[in-house]
């Protein structure tokens, strides 16, 4: 495709690195995930009304609310995205919510490429360092 070359900040990489020297990358079904108390996760699940299909059977965001809602009972903290929409803010309700715009750069024929994710988590700032 036609990309355009980005540059790579160096240092930032560098210090990305070394923080998550003792970190756990997965790329799984979120039900396979089996956090501690006191861990930190981040979730990007099929966006609601937008990725869904990309699953085999679609996503039940239903279920991965209810599984979030676990979590935090078990004292684990996360963050996870989604679709900034009605539906998603009431799944979601209780828990703090925040929008954020995403812009993509993957698709070279879509003129705006930023869009609005939400952002839902259930630690204050002072978790996270």
């Amino acid at each position: 495709g036609r990309y355009k070359v980005y540059k790579v900040n160096k240092d930032a990489l560098r210090n990305a690195s070394k923080i998550l020297q003792n970190t756990s990358i997965k790329h799984c079904n979120y039900s396979d995930i089996k956090p501690d108390k006191n861990d930190f996760i981040y979730l990007d699940p099929p966006y609601h009304s937008t990725y869904e299909s990309y699953t085999e059977n679609s996503f039940k965001h239903e279920q991965f609310a209810s599984w979030l809602r676990d979590l935090d009972s078990n004292g684990v903290k996360f963050l996870a995205s989604n679709t900034d929409n009605e539906y998603i803010r009431e799944l979601y309700k209780g828990f703090e919510m925040f929008e954020v715009v995403q812009t993509n750069n993957i698709n070279p024929n879509k003129k705006d490429k930023s869009r609005k994710e939400l952002l839902v988590r259930n630690y204050n700032d002072n978790y996270v360092s």
